[in-house]
Parts: C-alpha cells; structure tokens; sequence
C-alpha cells in the first residue's frame, strides 16, 4: 500500500493568487501525483474551491474515492471570519470510504491563519485482508522564522504543540486491531534549532517527541532513512520556491504509523514531487512531497 503526502502551495483568495505561478502549478500536479500510483494520497493548501473540485474529478476519473470537508464547525460561527477559507485539506482512496469526520484546530499560529480552518480529516477505509485503516490528513499552523533573531519565533512553536496535543488526543480513541497512519504538513522541524551556531541540535523538537515518545507513532520516513539529514528536507534549499529565503531547510511534512499492528510496517519511504520542472514553474510547489510503502 503506497500512501503519499503533499503540501501544493495552492494559496490563492477569491480567485486571486498568492503563491507563484499557482495555476499553472495546479494545473499540473494531479497529474505528477498519479506518476507515483499511490493508494492514498493527502494534500494540503487546495484552499479553493475551483481547484478541490479539478482535483476531485481528476482522481475520481482513476478510481479514487474523494474527501474534503470545509463545513464550518458551530463554534466557528461565533469568531467572524475564522475559517474563513477552509481547511484546504483533501483526501482521494483507491479503497472505500466507510466513514470520515473532520477536525478543526481551536488554536492558531501567525495572525493571518485566524482565516484558515486548519485542522485534519480523517476517513476509515476498508481495504482487503486488512483490518479497519483511519487515515488522517492534517496541516497544522505555521512557524514563522525571525531573520533578525535567527530563530523561529517562540510563540508559533507553543501554538503548533497545541495543535500537536489536540489532534492526538482526537485521534487517540481507536480500535485495538485498528491500523492508524497520520500524514500531512505538521510544520515541526524534525530537530530542535539553535541560533547561536546556526544549526540543528542532535535533539528532537517538542512536538516530534510527543508524537513519537510520548502517544508511540512511528516516523516512517525516518526509520528507513536515518542519516538522510537535509536530503530528507521537505522545505528544502534546493526547491527554487525556497532558494532565496533566509530560513533554514526543514523536514516538515511526515507520514507516521501508530505502532499497534506488528504485521504492517513501512518497506520503504521517500521524498517526491522535488523534480525541477522545464518548462512552465520551477517547480510544484513550495513543499516536496512524501511517500511510503507498506506491506503486511
């Protein structure tokens, strides 16, 4: 089973862009994605309308299963304009879809994110041989990086571990012989940063640690690829979108498993979509992707 996730940097509003060259990007990315065959894909940033429901039919062309839930929660009614934009999550299965739900972060970083509706989907798929998978998509707020300071900004990252403790206690109430695999942008470096030599520690950050040490999911790209440092960077110098920022390289973007079923595990785990294009963008987007493999 190939499950792939992906940030596409889709950010425009009310028909307007904001991230570069985003409709000839949109336009082309579907398409790269089902180079890749995946069973389960999860993309983050389709922020509108027009472009969820291109990629929809894309997809439903091919056989996939679709879910994107942009439905207002009722507490969100009661803060004008939060969530105003949705979650710009979408989920596509080659399996069934027997259940979804949404969830909606009460907690936001940067101030412009107060207009996103960032949170996770979550869908229960039933795939042969397999006991019942819940597969949960997620973005969670973003850390700004302060040049001056050369650190990030304090503040996000509490706000981000916030995110991290609500979705995992959403999360959390699952069937024993349930398989879970939770993917997306968490927007969490893998290792905690250090301004003074401007480097990465040897220590995991806050969030990464209550992911996998403390709530036990496993971090599928980095079990298979444990020295793969900056080559494993999802928002990475090497993607032309990102070459010109002053902020360090990141792995962002994960796929974990909750270790409960010893017989499904990871095979093999590896960034995608970080081609260089030739014509048209540079690039797909302002994030690689990830994709794993499993195997039972």
């Amino acid at each position: 089973m190939k499950v792939l996730t992906f940030n596409t940097w889709g950010l425009r509003v009310a028909g307007i862009p904001i991230a570069k060259d985003v409709r000839e990007r949109m336009k082309r990315i579907p398409f790269q994605i089902l180079s890749y065959h995946p069973d389960i894909i999860c993309l983050q940033e389709i922020w509108h309308h027009q472009d969820k429901k291109y990629f929809a039919e894309i997809f439903k062309k091919e056989g996939y299963n679709i879910f994107y839930g942009d439905k207002l929660n009722k507490w969100q009614y009661l803060m004008p304009l939060r969530g105003l934009i949705g979650n710009g999550l979408l989920v596509a299965s080659r399996f069934p879809i027997v259940n979804h739900r949404k969830i909606t972060f009460k907690h936001f970083t940067a101030p412009e994110e107060y207009f996103a509706g960032k949170g996770a989907l979550s869908i229960s798929i039933a795939a042969p041989d397999l006991p019942m998978i819940e597969i949960i998509n997620t973005h969670l707020g973003a850390l700004h990086f302060k040049n001056q300071n050369n650190d990030f900004k304090q503040r996000h990252i509490y706000k981000n571990l916030q995110q991290v403790s609500q979705l995992l206690n959403k999360v959390s109430k699952a069937e024993q012989d349930e398989i879970q695999i939770m993917m997306g942008d968490f927007n969490f470096t893998e290792h905690e940063w250090d301004p003074i030599p401007s480097t990465y520690t040897d220590r995991n950050s806050p969030a990464l640690e209550l992911v996998t040490k403390q709530h036990g999911w496993l971090d599928t790209f980095k079990v298979l690829n444990p020295n793969s440092g900056a080559d494993g960077a999802t928002s990475a110098a090497t993607n032309p979108y990102r070459s010109t920022l002053k902020e360090p390289w990141a792995r962002l973007d994960y796929i974990f498993l909750k270790e409960r079923q010893a017989n499904f595990r990871p095979k093999h785990s590896q960034v995608v979509l970080n081609q260089r294009l030739t014509q048209g963008p540079p690039a797909l987007s302002d994030h690689y992707g990830v994709m794993t493999t499993f195997e039972w």
